[in-house]
C-alpha cells in the first residue's frame, strides 16, 4: 500500500516541483510525513545504492556545505541549506522511495516535461513583451496595443517584471535555479 502512495505521490511531486514552490511542499511534506511515520515499512528499502548520481549528489552537498562555511554569514548559509533549499530532503526522500530504474526514468521524464512547459512559458513571456514594475499589480512599462485588453491576472502571468522573466515562480532567481536543476537533471538522463 505505501509503495502505491509513493508511486503516485512521487509522479505528481515530479511534475509539480518544477512549476510551484508552493505546489512542491503541499505535495512533498504529506509524502516526508507518511514516510517517515511508516518507517518501519520504508526504512527496509535502505540502504540505497550509491552510483553515480549519488556521487554526483555528495559532491553539490560538499560544495553547499563549502560554500556555507565561506560565506560572510555561516549561520544564515546553513540556515539557507537546511531550510529553504531542501532539495537535499527531497533528494535522500526520493533515493529511499524510488527502488527502480523503471520508476527512476519515468519521474526524470515527467520532470523533464514540467521543467520543458515552464521554460516555454519564459520563452512566451519574452516574446510578448509585456513588461512592469511588479509581479501583479506593477506599473507597465511595456504593453502591446494588441493584448492590452486582456485581464489583469492574464497579463501578470504574460509579463516580464523589469525586463526579466519570472517564469511560474514569481521571481527571475528563483525560475533560473528552476531551469538550472530541471537541466542538471536532463543532463544526467541522458548520460544515463
Amino acid at each position: 500500500m505505501l509503495n502505491t502512495f509513493f508511486s503516485y505521490g512521487t509522479d505528481v511531486l515530479a511534475l509539480v516541483l518544477p512549476i510551484s514552490i508552493a505546489g512542491t511542499n503541499v505535495i512533498f511534506f504529506p509524502l516526508l510525513a507518511v514516510w517517515l511515520l511508516g518507517a518501519k515499512a520504508s526504512f527496509r528499502l535502505w540502504p540505497p545504492k550509491w552510483g553515480l548520481y549519488e556521487k554526483i549528489f555528495l559532491v553539490y552537498l560538499a560544495i553547499s556545505l563549502l560554500s556555507a562555511c565561506l560565506g560572510v554569514d555561516v549561520r544564515r548559509g546553513f540556515s539557507v541549506i537546511w531550510k529553504k533549499d531542501f532539495y537535499i530532503v527531497i533528494a535522500i526522500f526520493l533515493t529511499a522511495v524510488v527502488v527502480s530504474e523503471e520508476k527512476n526514468k519515468k519521474l526524470l521524464r515527467l520532470f523533464l516535461w514540467a521543467g520543458g512547459a515552464v521554460a516555454i512559458l519564459g520563452l512566451v513571456q519574452y516574446v510578448v513583451g509585456v513588461d512592469q514594475s511588479d509581479k501583479s499589480g506593477g506599473y507597465f512599462y511595456h504593453l502591446p496595443a494588441s493584448i492590452a485588453h486582456f485581464p489583469r491576472p492574464l497579463l501578470d502571468l504574460l509579463s516580464m517584471v523589469n525586463g526579466r522573466v519570472l517564469g511560474t515562480r514569481g521571481h527571475p532567481i528563483s525560475y533560473a535555479e528552476c531551469l538550472l536543476f530541471n537541466w542538471a537533471f536532463g543532463l544526467c538522463f541522458l548520460l544515463n
